[in-house]
């Protein structure tokens, strides 16, 4: 078959989709060809019987080869693609059935032929209609006539309300509310445990979790249908039986449409209708999962013998079954496996990284640490050559001074030094200096005491901006008193040391404060 172009791989595409088509590709080309590739005309044909899904046709056999015989040539494959074809599935496969949601056509511009076509058709869907009419009248007067002939056209409303739009839940819903009202006379009675969703949800939930679907299809216009319900479908080991774990029961009524769907896909044709479905592969050597039709059970049918059928063939496809629940298991856990790998290494990666973080932060602070360490010794450092070049500039006054008060002939204030080493010093000292010339003195006392180098002294100049720090106290004993380093405060203002004192020196309360500082 020649490609197809773009347009009428859509057309195609739109044609499988709203007629659900079960038959071969190339089929659904010719009757699109035979309406000129008028998706709505094909649509019309299929739907009124116009044309026939015919099974796929198997793929053409290459030519022999000189010297095989033609059963050599049937008996074994000539190619992949010719075995994969002559595959065939085990069961039949079950449709799954799409939405109620009704289909937007797109005509496109038609040829002439195509409204001619149009038009010699039109009487044909007219005489169908008029006698699909003509019996729905007849099996209304005669109710007798649908047992009689097998068709009951009360689906003639399922098809007018096809596109009615409302959801598959929603019907459910309302099944499930009408069979309740019906069919429950007290409270202790026990309801089937129908499915809370549309046939497409129900299908998907059992293949997902690989469980039978039990499809139970009804017609309120029917008169068995009570029967049925009361005596079959609500009898204690029926409901036993639906009650399993690995069971899932949906029901429909036919006058809906996706019931109504549903029945055509399942080929129903007579009413109550049965079908029991189950995951199984699509052949006995592919992965590939689908869901195939156990039975069908059509009509009336005795509720032991109803029952006995579908344990059957429960047990039949159990062993197949059990095969596909083993090996979704098996998947399963090989993919928790994984994901608990995949999580312990995201916990070790987590665990690396906070490791280095850590190591970092520490690093970090270590390296802050030794900075400030090295600050504070630079600090020190800083400090300590400060205080010996103010210690230096200071015992240069104060030499001075001292020459200068030998000379003296004024009165002056003769103080008592007691020292940290023990030693008693007496020293005299200008009564108009401050009484932090006393705290000088003593803070370079040891210097006074070396031989007078000039060359020691070089840097003479106070320290700028630095103010230097006593760690030391002058404290008068009798009666006790702490004199505080006070420029402003005269020695003659201070009683304890004019004319005469006696001070004791003290290691100072914050002198560990005052070094740190």
């Amino acid at each position: 078959m020649a490609e197809l172009s773009a347009e009428q791989e859509t057309s195609l595409a739109t044609f499988m989709e709203i007629t659900n088509w079960e038959g071969g590709r190339d089929d659904a080309v010719r009757l699109l060809e035979s309406s000129n590739w008028n998706v709505e005309t094909a649509v019309m044909l299929h739907f009124d019987g116009g044309v026939e899904q015919a099974p796929p046709s198997p793929p053409p056999r290459p030519p022999q080869m000189g010297g095989s015989s033609g059963n050599s040539a049937r008996s074994a494959p000539t190619s992949l693609m010719e075995e994969l074809h002559s595959a065939q599935p085990v069961e039949d496969e079950a449709p799954r059935v799409g939405s109620a949601t009704p289909p937007v056509y797109r005509p496109r511009e038609n040829s002439g032929f195509s409204i001619i076509q149009t038009v010699l058709s039109s009487p044909l869907i007219l005489g169908y209609k008029m006698f699909n009419s003509l019996l729905y009248l007849l099996s209304w007067l005669f109710p007798f006539l649908p047992r009689l002939t097998g068709y009951y056209p009360a689906n003639r409303n399922a098809t007018r309300s096809e596109y009615s739009g409302s959801s598959g839940e929603a019907a459910a819903a309302r099944f499930v509310q009408d069979f309740e009202e019906t069919y429950r006379t007290g409270q202790s009675d026990h309801l089937p445990p129908f499915f809370k969703g549309g046939y497409t949800q129900a299908f998907d939930h059992a293949k997902a979790n690989l469980r039978y679907l039990v499809v139970v299809l009804l017609s309120d216009e029917h008169d068995l249908t009570p029967k049925f319900c009361r005596e079959a479908l609500l009898a204690g080991p029926m409901l036993d039986f639906l009650n399993r774990s690995d069971m899932v029961l949906w029901a429909g009524d036919v006058k809906n449409s996706e019931a109504y769907q549903v029945a055509n896909g399942l080929q129903a044709t007579s009413f109550p209708f049965v079908c029991l479905i189950a995951p199984s592969p699509k052949t006995p050597t592919s992965n590939l999962l689908v869901m195939s039709v156990l039975t069908r059970i059509k009509g009336l049918t005795d509720p032991s013998r109803l029952l006995s059928i579908l344990e059957e063939k429960v047990e039949t496809h159990q062993p197949k079954l059990m095969s596909l629940v083993l090996d979704k298991q098996e998947r399963d856990m090989s993919r928790r496996l994984r994901e608990e790998q995949d999580s312990a290494y995201e916990r070790s990666l987590a665990a690396d990284r906070e490791r280095e973080r850590r190591a970092r932060e520490d690093q970090e602070a270590r390296e802050r640490e030794e900075q400030r360490q090295k600050q504070q010794e630079e600090e020190k450092q800083e400090r300590e050559r400060l205080s010996a070049q103010w210690r230096r500039w200071r015992t240069r006054q104060l030499r001075q001074k001292l020459d200068q008060l030998q000379n003296s002939t004024e009165r002056l204030a003769r103080v008592s030094l007691r020292l940290l080493t023990g030693e008693r010093v007496v020293q005299k000292f200008d009564p108009s200096d401050s009484v932090e010339e006393i705290y000088a003195f003593v803070e370079c006392y040891h210097e006074l005491q070396k031989p007078n180098d000039e060359s020691e002294y070089d840097d003479l100049d106070k320290p700028e901006g630095y103010t230097h720090k006593y760690t030391f106290e002058l404290v008068s004993p009798m009666p006790r008193k702490v004199l505080a380093p006070d420029t402003a405060l005269l020695i003659r203002d201070e009683n304890t040391v004019w004319p005469n004192g006696s001070l004791v020196v003290e290691i100072g309360d914050d002198s560990d404060d005052d070094e740190e500082g």
